[in-house]
């Protein structure tokens, strides 16, 4: 009797582990192809002749409009406070995943890379640049253009972000 309930528990418990890991796999899938939607949208936002690439022209629209949008104060610079309080549209995405302290990182660190002469705030000019260097890196088959894909994988915030909501299981 004592074996058959030592065994039954072990079943148990071996289900419930299934089950848990399951659960796991299915909430990383789909956090997953939430950051791939967010990343979709964030693209055709910016590809605006819609040929499924971003060109110099088109990357330089963006980073314009970003820095617009982040300086608040109308500075001509943006702050870490601004930076900081401005977002990428994946606010709610970390949260949900329990990443907003991981996501709140990747800003900072976003910050300092765009804040190239390390004087605390960020002008049009190094952020233009930034980006620029970005783009360069992210046009990985070197055809002057950035496809989704590149974008996704190979674009410096994206990479970041991606990094900041992937949860490491603790195996």
């Amino acid at each position: 009797m004592k074996s058959r309930l030592i065994t039954l528990i072990a079943s148990l418990g071996l289900i419930l582990s299934a089950c848990s890991q399951q659960e796991q796999t299915a909430q990383a899938s789909e956090r997953e192809q939430e950051n791939k939607d967010i990343v979709v949208a964030a693209f055709a936002s910016t590809d605006q002749n819609q040929n499924g690439s971003l060109d110099a022209d088109e990357a330089n629209q963006m980073a314009n409009s970003m820095f617009v949008s982040m300086d608040y104060d109308d500075s001509a610079t943006v702050s870490a406070k601004e930076f900081d309080e401005w977002d990428f549209g994946l606010i709610y995405t970390a949260a949900n995943a329990g990443q907003s302290v991981e996501y709140g990182t990747a800003k900072k660190i976003l910050f300092a890379l765009r804040d190239i002469n390390a004087d605390g705030v960020i002008s049009q000019e190094e952020y233009q640049q930034s980006l620029e260097y970005d783009f360069i890196r992210a046009d990985q088959d070197k055809d002057g253009s950035m496809s989704k894909e590149e974008y996704g994988k190979a674009f410096l915030p994206s990479l970041l972000f991606r990094a900041a909501l992937e949860k490491v299981s603790a195996e």
